[in-house]
């Protein structure tokens, strides 16, 4: 009965972590939409090369708002006959994804500069920007932060990895908008002979997307490929398993992620002369005592095991 109780709090817990997830994706397509056309539009009337390269940059958070939303329902499915550990990983595929897509917009926003630095000082001007660009800049900038440090800290809150990076590329699109801020900014103060500050600014951008999309696509295929855990969760599983004073020993400790789930196998060694029933409960309290240290959601596996060369001695 215990254990049902439990199953039926996990599924509440899961469902309440997707519809909180499927809300600020929602949240997050609309506002890129609505920053996509405006990025756009002023760019063009208002002769801004830089804003309207942004705004093709908030077109892509556009395409990974999709990604995210698709994978957060894939994940949010029960296990099933054909899925038997759930369907973490999409999420970790997604997050990859939304990573290639931070580098691909890095690198557009960086070359699009270098070009532009290599035209001017060849003697072509770059058009100094209306004040209209900078205003359009300032919303985007202040607005995408502020949807950075939303979808951040919902992703931490319920453990979604994928909603992490969808952050920091949300991040990068304010990033972008800075820069066109600062360089159009600057050419529109100083005048035409500093209007390289524009493309300049891009390519510092483009270097702090590269650091963003680098640091969320290691550990995710990590994931992909079943790297353990990370040493500080390791290390507290082993506390649990040798506090337990009827535990007398354990070994093929292997620890993975599924999606955002963590997973542990470990065969531990009882009395051998323990019962059926009291082998089991060791097993559920090492089993409860782990999900309260690593996650409710995650999936224990003890394989219980007579600890027969203590017996021998």
């Amino acid at each position: 009965m215990k254990q049902g109780i439990l199953d039926i709090d996990e599924m509440k817990d899961s469902t309440m972590k997707e519809k909180k997830a499927k809300k600020i994706t929602v949240i997050s397509f609309v506002v890129n939409t609505l920053l996509s056309a405006m990025k756009l539009t002023v760019g063009l009337i208002g002769k801004s090369g830089a804003l309207v390269a942004d705004g093709v940059h908030s077109l892509s958070d556009l395409a990974t708002d999709i990604i995210v939303y698709v994978s957060i329902r894939i994940t949010g499915k029960p296990a099933d006959a054909r899925h038997n550990y759930g369907h973490g990983k999409v999420e970790n595929i997604a997050t990859v994804i939304v990573s290639i897509a931070l580098f691909i917009a890095g690198f557009s926003i960086g070359r699009e500069g270098i070009e532009n630095i290599v035209s001017f000082t060849r003697g072509n001007p770059i058009e100094v920007p209306g004040i209209s660009v900078l205003i359009a800049a300032g919303v985007s900038l202040l607005i995408k932060e502020i949807l950075f440090r939303y979808t951040i800290g919902v992703g931490k809150s319920i453990g979604s990895d994928v909603l992490v990076a969808n952050a920091w590329h949300q991040r990068s699109d304010a990033l972008s908008s800075l820069g066109v801020l600062l360089g159009a900014g600057g050419a529109y103060l100083l005048g035409a002979d500093f209007a390289f500050l524009d493309p300049v600014a891009q390519i510092v951008v483009s270097l702090f997307i590269f650091r963003a999309a680098y640091k969320i696509l290691t550990p995710n295929i990590g994931q992909l490929v079943d790297a353990s855990l990370d040493e500080d969760k390791i290390e507290t599983i082993k506390e649990v398993l040798d506090k337990n004073i009827r535990v007398r020993g354990y070994h093929h400790l292997r620890t993975r992620k599924v999606g955002s789930i963590n997973a542990v196998d470990v065969h531990v060694l009882v009395d051998s002369r323990l019962g059926i029933k009291e082998a089991h409960d060791i097993s559920t309290e090492l089993e409860c005592c782990l999900k309260a240290y690593i996650g409710d959601d995650s999936i224990i596996s003890i394989h219980i095991e007579p600890d027969v060369e203590a017996e021998r001695l």
